[in-house]
């Protein structure tokens, strides 16, 4: 096995005419001879992830990225060939160590230029022609809709009747919300991509095809944000989402809404401990009923998955505290992890302008 490897070696540096890659021993192509060779391939390998994560973080779906990072392959992988068929040493099968009566010179292997053309062939028919042919008929397709689609709503959108009807393109303004867009058909099989959209105040879906690199007119904008929209409305009924046509995008620019002033609502309430005696009696004993108990709780979302605020009750275990109109939790301000542990039995609403009774209990562990 070593007396092998010396021979790999030996192989390798055996390189008077300096080539930067040496034919495979194994197969058909070449390996790095040289630091020039090996430092090709570092770079081509440091392209190729590079180039990947980089269209990942702009793609919307899997699909998106393979379409746009197969074409950088192609032509990243053709480079390197053409860099070892320039800088490197004539390839050809072979199976093992050369013998020493073999040819080297570029010139005289003409059956070695017939093979790289066979492989560069193969690459456009492998790569290139399947690739451009999916292209060309996701576009047919989608009627000019690109990897990335939306839906907006319009403030004055065609009836859905004239959008079916009607086939001339014409300028639209529309305004809606950003959603992702709902499939005609929802029976079989889904997929986890998401197709933006914008839904009008009347129901109606808009397709959005952003012609800008990277989609920069749509990329950045969060879910369910308001957005206006400007473009030429194209009308269409062969569409797998429920969009009755799509908008080609000149301008967008989003909505930033009304902020309303809310008046808060207040909870009132009393903390009470127990159990404080170990066994219940019949009839109870007023020494062991519940008592009134300070401590720090902490108003959370339903689930307690957000704190809100915190607080610290009086003495004699009350509290009150002003709360935005919603709904909430309240538990121990430690996230009950020991005893006694708070936490009210149930999530309550509160109104605005308006008082809220809560009662918390604290749970001693007493057994």
């Amino acid at each position: 096995m070593f007396n092998f490897l010396k021979k790999c070696i030996a192989y390798l540096r055996d390189n008077p005419e300096g080539y930067w890659f040496k034919r495979k021993l194994f197969g058909w192509g070449w390996t790095p001879a040289t630091w020039q060779g090996f430092l090709v391939i570092a770079v081509y390998l440091f392209l190729i992830i590079f180039d990947f994560h980089r269209i990942d973080s702009l793609s919307h779906s899997e699909s998106d990225t393979l379409i746009q990072f197969l074409p950088h392959v192609f032509i990243l992988t053709l480079v390197l060939l053409l860099i070892c068929y320039e800088k490197g040493e004539t390839p050809r099968w072979q199976w093992g160590l050369p013998s020493s009566d073999t040819n080297d010179s570029k010139c005289n292997d003409t059956h070695t230029h017939l093979s790289l053309g066979a492989l560069v062939t193969l690459f456009v028919l492998l790569f290139a022609i399947p690739l451009v042919s999916e292209i060309t008929k996701r576009h047919n397709t989608q009627s000019g809709i690109g990897p990335v689609t939306m839906y907006l709503s319009s403030s004055t959108p065609p009836t859905q009747d004239t959008a079916n009807t009607s086939t001339t393109p014409a300028p639209i303004r529309v305004t809606g919300d950003i959603l992702c867009l709902p499939l005609k058909d929802t029976t079989g099989p889904q997929t986890m991509e998401c197709a933006y959209g914008i839904k009008s105040n009347t129901g109606e879906y808009y397709a959005l095809d952003d012609h800008t690199t990277g989609y920069e007119n749509v990329m950045g904008i969060p879910m369910n944000s308001q957005i206006t929209v400007s473009g030429i409305f194209s009308p269409r009924t062969d569409s797998e989402y429920k969009d009755i046509g799509v908008i080609s995008v000149t301008h967008i620019e989003r909505v930033e809404p009304i902020k309303i002033q809310m008046t808060p609502g207040t909870i009132q309430g009393t903390v009470f401990l127990g159990p404080t005696c170990s066994v219940v009696r019949n009839p109870p004993d007023p020494a062991c009923a519940d008592k009134p108990y300070q401590t720090e709780l902490a108003v959370t979302s339903p689930g307690a998955e957000h704190i809100i605020t915190q607080f610290s009750t009086a003495s004699d275990g009350t509290f009150a505290a002003d709360l935005p109109e919603g709904t909430y939790a309240i538990q121990s301000a430690d996230g009950a992890r020991v005893f006694p542990r708070c936490a009210t039995n149930e999530p309550f609403v509160v109104h605005s302008g308006q008082y809220t009774d809560v009662v918390v209990y604290c749970d001693t562990g007493i057994r």
